[in-house]
């Protein structure tokens, strides 16, 4: 249907507006914009009333004349500071002021429904960026700033309004009445240069014999284009085509020969169509009309329904309560005690870049697979350096054990085209028990036609080498993910193993340790 830009959305620029100011208390010109958005209502005057005779910033003049509006924008600016730019956006639009209406219905309320595409578009906009980069608002604000997003609307026929259209966006549209108002005038062939018969251009000044017949076929090139956007134009129509004439140049001008208007009119002769005559500006005036009037519409009342109806008995209850569902991260499950981190704080650790070298190590395999084999050393050298705290010995301790590991032709299976980095799960399965809801994150996941291998990287120093020596804790996270698998691909077999990045060593987890550790799950209080 029609097409919009979603930059250009009016809703748009004011929810950037709003942002900016948010990320800049100081800027004058987005506070100014903000206060004359929807989101607060403010006319010129009340702008006035705020900017004229002020001595510092206008945010300050505001605080001091409109202390209700202040407290407003002052909330903006501290969820600013903390949440991601979809929740940002999202909390915005549902905050209500002291009628009782939110900024999403003052919108509506001025820009009509059709400000809803625009409005979710940018929302999605906003939660796309958060999955793939740095969930901050300043970092959306830069992307966004920088695409071109276009959307397409698929405008409700339905609603009781007039819409103004160009041809090109009235295209797969229909509506019950289409009115062409202007259909006298026929454009010019602007073209400069004209192709020729011999595949090259010409240049149109000129009146020798060859450019004449190339002005001649772009003359008939444009005509063909302009009835076919007639054609378009016309079949937009449910019920009735209503084409317009207006009279263009002197009073004595005649209609110009190739216009839609004489297209139509030629068209409706050669179907013996009615002359009827119509009072239009306070002069009787001679329409063509092909087709009968329009038969009124029946006002025929409903069938009355006399035989009661039985209703069933759900009707008149009220609907169960929902049962409670305890969100748990996998490695949360068999924590001691539950519910906390098995691992020691960085002030408790003997090595005091125990935990950077573990993320380190973490981002490098979660990133490397994708980059050509030749230019991940260079690549992860480019990433270390980038950490003001990781020195020299660090760098080049991280950077062999992580190519231990993607050199290793035992692990050469795990990153595989088709395998992947961070996979997240999240629900339940049969065998955790009811109510019990889990987020998961998967460091690797290889899904072959026959088999799914789960693998998490462990960096613990010195690693078991046994899997009976393997903590509960690690245990029941694998269980829960090989669980939630299951799940998704019942057909296939599931193995989980452990990647000891220092070695390297994949230790391959029996079923018999995760059934067990499955089994210590399902004794959980959930609560």
């Amino acid at each position: 249907a029609d097409r919009l830009k979603l930059s250009e959305a009016i809703i748009v620029k004011d929810l950037i507006a709003l942002s900016r100011f948010c990320l800049l208390p100081t800027d004058d010109l987005s506070l100014a914009e903000t206060l004359k958005s929807p989101l607060f209502g403010y006319d010129d005057d009340a702008l006035m009333e705020v900017a004229i005779d002020r001595t510092g910033r206008l945010v300050t003049a505001l605080q001091a004349r409109r202390p209700d509006t202040y407290k407003t924008l002052s909330y903006f600016i501290d969820i600013a500071r903390d949440l991601t730019p979809y929740d940002f956006f999202a909390r915005v639009l549902d905050h209500q002021d002291a009628s009782g209406m939110s900024m999403r219905k003052r919108f509506y309320k001025r820009l009509s429904l059709e400000a809803r595409d625009a409005l979710e578009a940018f929302l999605h906009q906003a939660l796309d960026h958060q999955t793939r980069m740095a969930p901050d608002l300043q970092t959306f604000l830069k992307a966004f700033s920088q695409g071109d997003v276009e959307i397409k609307r698929e405008q409700d026929s339905s609603l009781s309004e007039v819409r103004v259209m160009t041809v090109h966006g009235a295209k797969g549209l229909e509506s019950p009445i289409v009115i062409l108002p202007d259909t006298t005038n026929t454009p010019n062939v602007r073209e400069i240069l004209l192709p020729d018969a011999a595949g090259g251009h010409i240049w149109r000044k000129g009146s020798v014999p060859r450019v004449e017949a190339a002005k001649e076929a772009a003359k008939a090139r444009q005509s063909q284009e302009q009835l076919r956007l007639l054609y378009v134009a016309m079949t937009r129509a449910e019920s009735r085509l209503i084409v317009c004439g207006p009279h263009v140049g002197r009073e004595n001008a005649k209609l110009k020969e190739g216009c839609w208007y004489d297209w139509v009119k030629r068209g409706l002769e050669a179907l013996d169509a009615a002359t009827v005559d119509i009072v239009l500006n306070e002069k009787e005036v001679a329409v063509l009309r092909y087709g009968g009037d329009p038969e009124p519409v029946s006002e025929a009342s409903a069938p009355a329904i006399n035989d009661p109806v039985d209703l069933p008995d759900w009707v008149n209850e009220l609907a169960p309560v929902e049962g409670h569902r305890s969100r748990v991260t996998p490695s949360h499950l068999l924590a001691d005690p539950p519910g906390e981190m098995g691992v020691r704080s960085p002030s408790e650790a003997k090595d005091a870049n125990v935990f950077l070298r573990g993320n380190l190590i973490h981002k490098l395999l979660e990133l490397l697979p994708d980059v050509a084999p030749s230019k991940r050393r260079e690549t992860a050298l480019t990433m270390l350096s980038s950490y003001k705290d990781v020195s020299n010995a660090l760098a080049t301790q991280v950077i062999d054990e992580v190519f231990a590991v993607l050199d290793h032709p035992k692990f050469a299976h795990i990153f595989a085209p088709g395998s992947r980095a961070e996979v997240s799960l999240a629900g339940s399965a049969k065998n955790l028990p009811d109510g019990l809801y889990l987020n998961a994150q998967i460091d690797r996941l290889c899904v072959t036609e026959t088999e799914v291998i789960i693998v998490d990287y462990k960096s613990n120093r010195p690693p078991p080498t046994d899997p009976s020596d393997v903590s509960d804790l690690y245990l029941g996270q694998m269980a829960a993910y090989r669980e939630l698998a299951r799940e998704i691909y019942p057909s296939r077999s599931v193995s989980c193993a452990l990647l000891w990045t220092d070695g390297p060593h994949l230790m391959l987890l029996p079923d018999r340790l995760l059934d067990a550790a499955l089994q210590k799950i399902a004794a959980l209080p959930i609560s």
